[in-house]
């Protein structure tokens, strides 16, 4: 028979030890952006494209797996073999790997609206940065794909005044009309210098 544990032992102990400080987890993307701001630089807007971004950049991959599928399915006549089943496996598999690696490109973007630039982060393990001073920027393009407008998405290019600097492209973003109202207003009040 065992005795039981007072448990004001283990009280005390736990009371006596000092609180462990937690750091917090901060992301490779998170530190590439702090490192790209300047100390008075303020983020004024930052976003991700749409979520339809997954869908998107897969169409051809899923538009192909589905003809297959649809082949298969003529092809077998309502018999599927074990050869035909193992092709619909792989064919599957293939897609649901795709829509993950365009997930990642998806979790990898984020666009930053500062008030000093504008600026664009891609990539997980190498953050690739492409930034344009506001007082730079001489054209502001909207672009929208017909399949863009059913989903109210659409991508923005910001193109430097000089050839010195690379446009920055925000691809696939939500509600793109008030997006551009607010790029606009943010360039022209940093080109006036208020």
């Amino acid at each position: 028979m065992s005795k039981p544990i007072r448990s004001d032992r283990f009280d005390a102990a736990v009371a006596e030890a000092p609180p462990l400080a937690e750091a917090p987890a901060v992301s490779r993307k998170r530190v590439a952006v702090e490192a790209a701001l300047g100390g008075d630089e303020i983020i004024q807007l930052s976003i991700r494209p749409s979520p339809w971004f997954v869908a998107i950049v897969s169409m051809k991959w899923i538009v192909s797996i589905a003809i297959l599928l649809v082949a298969s399915a003529i092809a077998a006549r309502g018999g599927w073999g074990r050869g035909g089943l193992i092709g619909v496996q792989i064919l599957v598999v293939v897609l649901i790997v795709r829509l993950g690696i365009a997930t990642l490109q998806w979790a990898s973007r984020t666009y930053v609206l500062t008030n000093r630039r504008v600026m664009r982060f891609k990539g997980l393990i190498n953050v690739h940065v492409v930034d344009c001073p506001l007082a730079r920027i001489a054209q502001i393009d909207q672009h929208t794909e017909w399949y863009h407008r059913p989903l109210r998405i659409g991508s923005i290019r910001m193109a430097p005044a000089s050839d010195r600097g690379r446009p920055v492209t925000w691809e696939h973003v939500a509600n793109p009309d008030e997006l551009h109202d607010t790029l606009v207003k943010a360039i022209r009040r940093s080109q006036s210098g208020d």
